[in-house]
């Protein structure tokens, strides 16, 4: 049998087909009801005869009244040839109707029905298993959705846990950031409060340096003390500033580590922020899921799944920055607390050493003049001088004479006093006047001594001349007292201008004889020899003169390049060598001359040598001299 059949219904010949496609056709019932069959299109046999192929089609027959004739060929009984109206694509869509005479018998029913019960079965398995897995897909895509969700719920977990720890991370990083900053502005303000006592320690030191630097040639036991505890001051001050450095840098050490902290705070605080964000998106859309597990996004799912993990990474690493940024933190706060005590040691021994150089500063300045309302303390710190002489006759008698007068006031403790040059010049002749002493022994059978005399609040001390400037009119006296209260001198002639003055000293014209009686007195008394030269001076010419003034100039001799200090506080001969003060009798210069207007109009200017620029000599000559800067 030939794998190609032809088939004829009621005289159309279809064909060839496949004996496979030829028999799935057939129980489709594309064929309606099959008549005959031929493998070359010109021999045919009844249906029947391909039992194999079509089942219970051989039980079918055409009735008579069918008029179905047997064809072959072309349709024109030409064997091998296709019917002339056969199409090679017709089978595929061609359908056959039961023709109206066809007449059905018992078989033909029961295959009709077997036919519908088949394909009816068919239909609902196939209907059945379509619907059996749509079930199952759907119970898959519903388990997987189930566990997107559960995934997503947990990682929303971890980040609400990563959020926790990142925001008690950043809130234990704020709360160290904080005391830190504490400490810092305690350390800063013990630095401060060391830099301070080291730099009053340092002041005082040296103001005690200056004032002890020739304390070896002084005789006073408290210079040597006040000496020590200037070193003493020195040290303190020197420790108080080196720890106040210390403290300084652990402060801007725990600073820096603080920037650090609290930039891990905020970093852990914006981690926690975003996961916290992430976690509220992540509960809607767990929300969403649970009302609407059907209409899961997965993609959606998977993305916040994924954020939320990355975030929960993030919020764990600022947490762990935020920790180990506090716990660096807490090291440096605590090596900054023990710079900050070490600091508050050094400051409390500077303050120490300050309050033990203040002591002897303020004994100091209890010893040393600072107001021009001390009248007592002035008058026990000026004196007039007294140049003159002692005869002694061949019998032994003694008178004193006195030859000029001028001013001075103390400088030391020990008795060292300034005045100028030309007062003493006297005094500088008659050491000098040899032949003139030898002269007056051989008229007068006596000797003759040039001397030297200091009223001091009216009381004479003899005086001795230590040192005569060859720089400038200034000279250094010494009395064999102590005095109380010595004047401190001005080292630096700044802001001097316009500065309230005050000129102290002896001048002659204060002392003008009120009457003609007290005049004549006067003159007599001095014109007459005395056992003693303080017979000489009555009560108000012993007593000092202060006048009132201000600075007009601080210039310099151009060709001495010595300072002067032009003003206007009233001096008049026998002021000379007397001291002009400020206001808390700091003494600028000495009281040197007087210089008349030439225009006319009567004005008088006075001027005086600053002492400052000679502090070498001055020292050198009088040990002890308290300088103010």
């Amino acid at each position: 049998m030939e794998n190609r059949l032809y088939i004829r219904i009621r005289g159309r010949v279809l064909g060839p087909y496949d004996r496979e496609k030829l028999h799935l056709m057939a129980r489709r019932g594309q064929f309606g009801r099959m008549h005959e069959v031929s493998e070359d299109g010109v021999a045919w046999q009844p249906a029947s005869t391909y039992g194999e192929l079509f089942g219970d089609a051989s039980k079918l027959r055409l009735s008579a009244t069918a008029g179905a004739a047997t064809l072959c060929g072309d349709g024109a009984g030409v064997a091998g040839q296709p019917p002339q109206n056969f199409a090679a694509k017709q089978h595929r869509t061609w359908t056959f109707r039961q023709p109206r005479t066809l007449a059905i018998g018992g078989t033909s029913i029961a295959a009709l029905l077997f036919v519908i019960v088949a394909v009816w079965f068919v239909k609902h398995t196939y209907t059945a298993l379509r619907v059996e897995r749509e079930r199952v897909a759907a119970e898959q895509a519903a388990a997987e959705k189930e566990n997107l969700l559960n995934a997503l719920i947990d990682s929303t977990e971890l980040v609400q846990k990563a959020v926790e720890r990142a925001r008690k991370s950043a809130n234990a990083a704020e709360d160290v950031a904080t005391q830190a900053h504490a400490v810092c502005a305690n350390v800063k303000r013990a630095a401060q409060h060391a830099r301070n006592a080291a730099s009053k320690a340092l002041e005082v030191a040296n103001d005690l340096k200056r004032t002890t630097e020739k304390a070896d040639h002084s005789p006073a036991k408290d210079v040597v003390k006040t000496a020590q505890l200037a070193r003493e001051s020195d040290l303190a001050a020197s420790e108080a500033e080196n720890a106040a450095d210390y403290a300084q840098k652990n402060a801007e050490a725990v600073e820096n580590i603080m920037a650090a902290v609290e930039k891990a705070a905020r970093h852990a605080k914006d981690a926690a922020d975003d996961a916290a964000r992430v976690v509220d998106r992540n509960n809607l859309l767990a929300n969403s899921i649970e009302k609407a597990l059907d209409e899961i996004d997965a993609s959606a799912v998977e993305k916040g799944i994924a954020d939320a993990e990355k975030t929960a990474e993030n919020a764990h690493k600022a947490a762990d920055d935020a920790d180990t940024a506090a716990e660096n933190a807490v090291t440096l706060v605590e090596e900054a607390k023990k710079a900050g005590e070490k600091t508050d040691m050094a400051a409390r021994n500077a303050h120490a050493a300050v309050t033990a150089a203040e002591k002897v500063a303020g004994d100091l300045k209890d010893s040393t003049l600072n107001s021009i309302r001390d009248h007592e303390g002035i008058a026990e710190a000026v004196g007039k001088v007294v140049i003159g002489a002692t005869i002694t006759t061949y019998d032994g008698e003694q008178f004193q004479i006195a030859v000029s007068s001028g001013s001075s006031f103390t400088i030391t403790r020990d008795g060292h006093m300034l005045t100028n040059k030309h007062v003493v010049e006297e005094y500088l002749k008659l050491q000098r006047a040899r032949d003139g002493k030898d002269d007056f022994k051989r008229k007068y059978n006596a000797t003759l001594e040039e001397q030297i005399w200091v009223f001091v609040n009216k009381e004479k001390h003899d005086a001795e001349l230590i040192h005569v400037s060859d720089k400038t009119d200034y000279a250094i006296l010494r009395v064999n007292r102590r005095f109380a209260k010595p004047f401190r001198l001005k080292a630096v002639p700044e802001r001097l201008l316009d500065a309230e003055v005050r000129a102290v000293g002896f001048p002659g014209a204060a002392t003008t004889p009120f009457t003609d009686r007290e005049g004549r007195l006067w003159e007599f008394s001095k014109n007459k020899c005395h056992s003693d030269v303080a017979e000489v001076f009555n009560d108000r010419e012993l007593q000092y003169v202060m006048t009132a003034g201000r600075i007009s100039q601080v210039t310099e001799d151009t060709a001495t390049k010595v300072k002067w200090i032009l003003h206007n506080a009233g001096i008049a001969r026998g002021s000379s060598g007397g001291p002009l003060v400020l206001q808390d009798a700091t003494v600028l210069g000495v009281n040197t001359l007087i210089a008349r207007d030439e225009i006319g109009v009567g004005a008088e200017f006075y001027h005086a040598i600053f002492f400052g620029q000679f502090r070498g000599d001055i020292d050198k000559h009088a040990p002890g001299v308290v300088w103010v800067p």
